[in-house]
């Protein structure tokens, strides 16, 4: 509690001291002066601009703005279709817009430490703004070729969290060999290390943690890298491009026929909120995949409700042992464990070794009798 408080806190002032006062849309000199000398560097080397390191705070800023609108295409074609067509809006609306809310606080200092767009509060009126001087060269170089390019990053950006969103971490040159099968063209390796960077810092869904690219939700890198190398006989799974590009979604979920029949069963005798049943679901495919104990998934899911009888509970416990046997996990580079097969005596050569591949496909047997127990 104290440590969610604390964390508040600091998100609190860190809003705080994103949102500058003007009295009026700042010019872009006018909106770099009141940065402090740290988040002039960051845009300095968003442009990777040299030989301007050393200046003082006010000669810096003065040269940044001279410096960007030149440059200003070192950020645009870096730029996916979701801030492609943020930038379009706001220079539509004449380089402002009323803030609803609608970007996180991370997303908006991307903004501004591309010196893009300038989170300004002027009359207590919170409003985005993009400088005119931004305006003008954006409006200039804005036609088919960024088209284009903004269409290529999109792509690259949403498989790859596509992939990472179904295999967890991957290593960084195994996800350019896959987009390459995706999109079926060689890619550019400055132009796709500068586009995911740009995109790493904005969306926040995904780090790297040595040569491998990590899904933010992993908790444990090392344990499920040991976990993947453990099962090398298992592929990754062959998904789809359309399936990667669904899974691309910020707020996507892998709806599966368990997890409705789970969900339909928990709507029908309990009066959830749509909200909180979604939180359900979530923690239990999230569980699932840091590869916790069954007992105990289902302990702390069956935690969250009231449980009447023992037929109520083995119910439950059924229907979460069917969705542990179906998610497609981490662990398993996107397989599920009922695609992992036991080897035969017929087919040794062409099926998984299931005790050193996969997490054991549960039964029934004994988890209701241990959970109640607890």
């Amino acid at each position: 509690m104290e440590l969610q408080q604390d964390f508040q806190e600091r998100e609190e002032k860190l809003e705080k001291k994103t949102w500058k006062k003007h009295k009026s849309e700042p010019t872009l000199i006018e909106a770099l002066s009141v940065l402090t000398k740290k988040e002039l560097d960051k845009i300095r080397k968003s442009y990777e601009f040299t030989g301007i390191s050393t200046l003082k705070k006010a000669d810096l800023a003065n040269e940044l703005a001279k410096s960007i609108p030149a440059n200003l295409e070192r950020i645009l074609y870096k730029l996916d279709e979701e801030r492609y067509y943020l930038l379009k809006n706001i220079v539509k609306n004449g380089g402002s817009i009323e803030d609803k809310g609608n970007l996180t606080l991370p997303k908006i200092i991307w903004l501004v430490e591309n010196s893009i767009v300038f989170p300004s509060e002027i009359n207590n009126e919170k409003n985005l703004v993009m400088p005119k001087e931004i305006v003008n060269r954006f409006n200039e170089l804005d036609g088919l070729e960024l088209f284009k390019v903004v269409k290529r990053n999109t792509e690259w950006i949403n498989l790859i969290h596509g992939m990472l969103y179904y295999y967890g971490i991957m290593k960084t040159s195994l996800i350019i060999e896959k987009l390459r099968e995706y999109t079926g063209e060689e890619i550019e390796l400055l132009k796709f290390f500068k586009v995911l960077h740009s995109s790493l810092d904005y969306y926040l869904r995904i780090f790297y943690k040595g040569s491998f690219l990590v899904d933010e939700r992993v908790s444990d890198f090392l344990e499920l890298k040991e976990a993947q190398d453990a099962r090398d006989v298992i592929p990754y799974y062959p998904f789809t491009k359309q399936q990667l590009l669904n899974a691309s979604k910020e707020d996507y979920f892998d709806l599966t026929p368990e997890i409705r029949e789970f969900r339909q069963y928990l709507i029908h005798h309990y009066e959830f909120e749509k909200e909180e049943l979604d939180e359900i679901c979530l923690d239990l495919t999230d569980m699932i995949n840091i590869s916790m104990d069954v007992s105990t998934i289902i302990q702390e899911i069956v935690s969250q409700m009231e449980i009447p009888s023992m037929d109520v509970l083995n119910d439950i416990t059924g229907k979460i042992i069917k969705v542990n046997n179906t998610t497609r996990m981490w662990m398993l580079k996107g397989h599920k464990p009922s695609e992992i097969k036991r080897p035969t005596n017929n087919h040794p050569a062409n099926v998984m070794n299931f005790d050193k591949s996969a997490p054991n496909v549960m039964s029934m047997d004994k988890h209701s009798a241990s959970v109640m127990s607890k």
